[in-house]
């Protein structure tokens, strides 16, 4: 980190922005501060490209493996530092059921995106200055963002940013889910148009209709089909809402008026069968 330093004579000293604070409706700028009691939170002069370094540097300790482990600090540490040691608790009226959850690890704040599972992030505020760097473990995306107004960190527009490159990627799980899963998926999606006594017999587990017998099953997922329907076109193979491991899948299919959630989970039988099918009318906004 070459243009990293705790004073104005850093090697970039040229680029150095001058911090700003809103007072009476306008933006004034902030002194700096000399090394000493704030030091101790950082204040310390960067760049986004030498912040981006330290950023990949943290995200390479995923995934676990052998093989050259440099310095200062190892893999297993900096894994260790990514995961979560306290729980922040969600606030108690939320109702969003896609509520990110999170915690703190060692310096680092851990979240579990509904969509794209864990997501690691930081900020940093400073009289003149705010800062926020997030990435995404799984696929070593990454976002840095540098202010100079009083506390700014631009978290909300990182956290955005980052969402939309991970829109573009086509497995939110990272996982290549399992051929039988792809099967299930469309074989559900035939369910809900027309209910197949032939399909529940080649893909259910016996514990499915432990766990509701077939004929209330039926009767609650043509409700829901009722509900949003007729239904559109099948969803494409590869669009997931989310995907916790090869045998698991989350997605939407469309109605004309609404939208319905369809999860399902395999168990490990050679051939897996159906686990769990939950079918729900998606009420999000």
């Amino acid at each position: 980190m070459t243009s990293t330093g705790f004073d104005t004579s850093v090697t970039e000293s040229d680029r150095v922005a001058t911090g700003h604070v809103k007072l009476n409706g306008r933006w004034q700028a902030v002194p700096f501060s000399n090394p000493g009691v704030f030091s101790a939170m950082g204040g310390l002069f960067s760049t986004v490209e030498d912040l981006a370094r330290w950023m990949r540097w943290l995200a390479d300790a995923f995934p676990a493996r052998d093989g050259a482990d440099l310095g200062p600090l190892h893999r297993a540490s900096r894994r260790e530092m990514q995961q979560i040691h306290r729980v922040i608790p969600l606030a108690r009226c939320t109702k969003d059921k896609d509520a990110v959850t999170s915690g703190y690890g060692y310096g680092l704040v851990v979240e579990n995106d509904p969509v794209y599972g864990p997501v690691i992030s930081h900020s940093g505020g400073y009289p003149g200055f705010g800062s926020h760097m997030r990435w995404h473990p799984d696929t070593g995306l990454g976002i840095v963002t540098l202010t100079n107004g009083r506390y700014v960190t631009g978290s909300a527009q990182a956290t955005a940013a980052l969402r939309a490159l991970l829109a573009d990627v086509t497995d939110p799980s990272g996982q290549e889910p399992w051929p039988e899963t792809v099967q299930v998926r469309a074989a559900v999606e035939e369910l809900l148009r027309e209910w197949d006594t032939n399909v529940i017999e080649q893909w259910f587990a016996d514990n499915v209709e432990m766990d509701l017998d077939l004929d209330h099953r039926q009767a609650q997922i043509q409700s829901a089909v009722n509900a949003v329907g007729p239904l559109t076109d099948p969803t494409p193979p590869d669009e997931l809402i989310r995907s916790d491991s090869p045998a698991h899948a989350v997605w939407n299919v469309r109605g004309d008026r609404g939208v319905l959630r369809c999860e399902i989970r395999l168990n490990p039988q050679d051939p897996p069968k159906v686990q769990t099918l939950n079918v729900t009318i998606d009420d999000s906004p």
